[in-house]
């Protein structure tokens, strides 16, 4: 039952005739529709039930309501929902995702088991919303779960279907939401409504870029935990009146505020206290909300409420910054001061933090003794720390360079996109470097873990480039696994610099090579040379350009496309230590395949199991093997051929063939496109 073509399930697809539909039908279609699954014993049938995922138990649960009322029953109660108006997507448990999608045909759906995602088309129409609440009331109908976390993004006043989906979650179900993030340009009246009634017990997150004024009651959200208002137009007096609500007891739930806005003034009070008063920098302290959420405080005025209650008032650096951190700060290192004050500000000194910096008025509090620390004391500040700020701590001298790798750096890993001049860690933090024709400056976001690095105009971004990556790689001591870069222009080749610089200074192999756009000859060869011992390869090449290459690569997958009017000559023979090939060139012909497969029957790709064809040029009187084009594209029983862990592919007929070591496989043409040969090879 728990199989993806199990007989039981594909009986609720064919009666699932509301608006899904099977793309194929062959010779694998279920026949047992009529297996009485509701006389089976409850245990047994609880059993069928738990044996399907999420996707599965929705579907199933389309064929009937009383097929609908009982899927609950293998624990769907305790999950909860999360959706996303503007991308139409409903996920489950944070681990299954519902696509819902515009389409001008007839209705379909496909669900990607390895992906766990499942993509629903419907008939295009001017209500998307209707759509996207009937998905979701169906789910909820089902399950019997409620929706917890809800977000929509948008910047334009048309796009304002997420109101009518938020009112029918308040609508239908009783427990409050968890958090709700709301971004863009709003109608006055739906904004003002959603503040009023929508409940969160966890986070409300407001993005809002407007003309307009928003300018909130903030004793609105006094039952909240947690407020982040960005882009707002509250001034000072707004937040003195909050602050003084907040010391009389108004609002017992509050542990951190963030407000952002342009109309704070230098001349303004909170509570008496001056804007200088609230930017000063002192003692850096965490402050943990709950066990997913924690903020940093480093600086402020500290304050009591009336009850006794005491909370630390922060200015940022920036004019549209002030926060609010409540309750009792972590402990956790006493010794744990800023080793570098310009680390939260935007200095026009240059983004290394040195101590040979006089005119730095906050130059006293680098002489901190950090690195004369016992071994386990060091380790544990360098642990209270992320990627980014042990980077930036890394800059400060060349002895603790060499030290913040025994946090276990080496396990990291980094991945290089030229075309953005960025760089990830872990793909969580990135690194943007940015060209300037003033002062150089940095700034670090914390929200979106992303250090924003400013240089100097010079017309040597790769270089800059190569600088900041060869920083990272000392200080970390992991390699780059990734590269990327798409472009397009032939004059912009800076790319190519940067990755001879990888490839020359680390021994480990890249994970993936990808290159995109309009290139140079003579470049694209190099690469190519120096590309040969990566794992895979993504190469899409747009222009006009005539190629041909001798490249010969070990890698295990390659995907190489030109568009159509473009002349790439690629030997087949030479990619015989590829696991997985997609070529979309013009210039295979029927002779050439062949060929090719003449030698795969004699063993000469061993490691060979699947290839793809696109574009290749077929007559009808052609064959392969011996096989006509029409007999390798009549349908078949649906297989699937597993790859690896991440990447599988559908062969839906075609025609079986057996090489000269009894090795198995399987050729069609035309599963998605006429012009389209794929060979999957059955190692099992």
């Amino acid at each position: 039952m728990g199989l993806l073509y199990s007989k039981p399930l594909e009986t609720a697809f064919n009666s699932f005739n509301f608006f899904y539909n099977l793309k194929c039908l062959s010779k694998w279609s279920p026949t047992a529709k009529t297996f009485p699954l509701f006389r089976l014993p409850f245990v047994a049938c609880l059993e069928v039930f738990k044996t399907l995922d999420p996707i599965e138990l929705f579907i199933f649960s389309q064929c009937s309501k009383r097929v609908a009322n009982c899927v609950h029953c293998s624990g769907t109660k305790k999950w909860k929902l999360f959706v996303d108006t503007r991308r139409k997507l409903i996920e489950i448990n944070n681990n299954y995702k519902l696509f819902i999608t515009e389409s001008p045909t007839k209705p379909e759906w496909e669900y990607d088991r390895r992906g766990k995602t499942f993509f629903l088309d419907y008939q295009k129409s001017e209500n998307s919303k209707q759509e996207l609440r009937k998905v979701l009331s169906q789910l909820q109908a089902a399950f019997r779960c409620p929706v917890t976390s809800f977000t929509y993004t948008d910047w334009s006043d048309n796009g304002q279907c997420w109101v009518s989906v938020l009112k029918h979650i308040v609508q239908h179900q009783i427990q409050p939401l968890e958090s709700i993030d709301i971004a863009g340009t709003f109608n006055h009246e739906d904004f003002d409504w959603a503040l009023q009634n929508v409940k969160v017990t966890g986070k409300i997150g407001i993005r809002i870029y407007t003309a307009r004024f928003f300018r909130p009651d903030l004793m609105m959200f006094k039952s909240c935990k947690c407020i982040e208002l960005y882009y707002s137009w509250l001034k000072i007096n707004d937040l003195d009146v909050f602050m003084k609500g907040w010391k009389a007891g108004s609002l017992p739930n509050l542990q951190y505020m963030a407000i952002g806005s342009d109309l704070f003034h230098s001349d303004d009070h909170i509570l008496g206290f001056k804007r200088d008063e609230m930017k000063q920098l002192g003692v850096r302290r965490r402050l943990k909300i709950d066990e997913n959420l924690s903020t940093e405080c480093t600086g402020g005025v500290d304050i009591q409420s009336d009850d006794g209650t005491e909370a630390t008032m922060q200015l940022g650096s920036r004019s549209s910054d002030c926060k609010l951190l409540n309750t009792t700060f972590d402990s956790f290192n006493p010794f744990y001061y800023l080793y570098s004050p310009t680390k939260y500000r935007n200095c026009s000194t240059g983004w290394s933090p040195t101590a040979k910096n006089p005119s730095n008025k906050y130059s006293s509090a680098k002489n901190f003794p950090l690195c004369r620390l016992p071994l386990l004391a060091l380790l544990e500040v360098f642990k209270s720390l992320d990627p980014i700020e042990l980077f930036i701590l890394s800059q400060s001298s060349k002895k603790v360079a060499s030290c913040v790798h025994i946090v276990g750096s080496e396990k990291w890993k980094l991945s290089v996109e030229v075309g953005n001049k960025r760089i990830n860690i872990n793909d969580s933090y990135r690194l943007i470097i940015i060209e300037t024709p003033e002062n150089p400056s940095w700034k670090y976001d914390r929200n979106l873990k992303t250090f924003f690095l400013e240089y100097q105009n010079s017309g040597e971004s790769e270089l800059e480039l190569r600088k900041v990556l060869s920083q990272l790689q000392t200080a970390f001591r992991c390699p780059v696994t990734s590269f990327e870069y798409a472009g397009w222009s032939d004059t912009d080749q800076c790319w190519l610099s940067v990755f001879d610089y990888i490839i020359h200074n680390q021994t480990q192999r890249l994970d993936s090579f990808r290159l995109s756009g309009r290139f140079n000859k003579d470049d694209l060869e190099r690469a190519l040379q120096n590309a040969r011992n990566i794992r895979k390869i993504n190469i899409h090449l747009l222009g006009t350009l005539h190629f041909t290459t001798n490249f010969q690569p070990t890698c295990e997958q390659l995907t190489f496309r030109s568009e159509c009017f473009l002349t790439i000559s690629l030997d087949l023979m030479r990619l015989n230590s590829c696991k997985y090939i997609e070529l979309a060139l013009s210039s295979f012909t029927c002779h050439a395949l062949d060929v090719f497969m003449k030698e795969w029957k004699t063993g000469s790709f061993p490691n060979l199991q699947y290839l793809l064809i696109k574009r290749c040029k077929l007559n009808w009187a052609d064959t392969i093997l011996g096989f006509r084009r029409f007999e390798m594209r009549q349908l078949g029983v649906r297989r699937r051929l597993v790859i690896d862990e991440n990447l599988s592919v559908d062969c839906t007929g075609g025609v079986d063939i057996q090489a000269n070591n009894g090795t198995k496989a399987t050729m069609q043409m035309g599963r998605r496109s006429p012009d389209w040969f794929e060979l999957f090879v059955w190692n099992n």
